[in-house]
């Protein structure tokens, strides 16, 4: 996902050089402030662990609620430097595990 999320940063031409290059020096970072996913549940960012232990991932189970977000957050004022209001745009994806099947909806957020 992160050598993905770069190579698009670089072809936006809001990064420059080797995609493995800004990996290892972490200037992605500056778009994409945290991982790819959350959990949902009684609060917007909703505690839990992703793993039982370092080397055990926790599965996915009937009603689990989570996002899929790569959060790239580009400011608008980065690519175009007049004042307008929107501030960041956010593609978001939320999951809902029911007994059968899955469900999901798409949303997109202006910041």
């Amino acid at each position: 996902m992160v050598h993905d999320l770069t190579a698009g940063l670089i072809e936006l031409g809001l990064l420059e050089g080797d995609v493995q290059a800004r990996i290892d020096d972490e200037s992605y970072r500056r778009f994409y402030l945290h991982s790819t996913s959350h959990w949902l549940g009684l609060d917007v960012h909703d505690v839990g662990t992703y793993r039982l232990d370092e080397a055990t991932p926790r599965l996915l189970a009937p009603g689990m609620v989570l996002t899929v977000e790569p959060g790239l957050y580009i400011l608008m004022k980065t690519i175009f430097p007049l004042p307008i209001a929107v501030s960041a745009f956010v593609l978001k994806i939320t999951l809902w595990l029911p007994n059968r099947g899955m469900t999901f909806s798409l949303m997109a957020c202006r910041n």
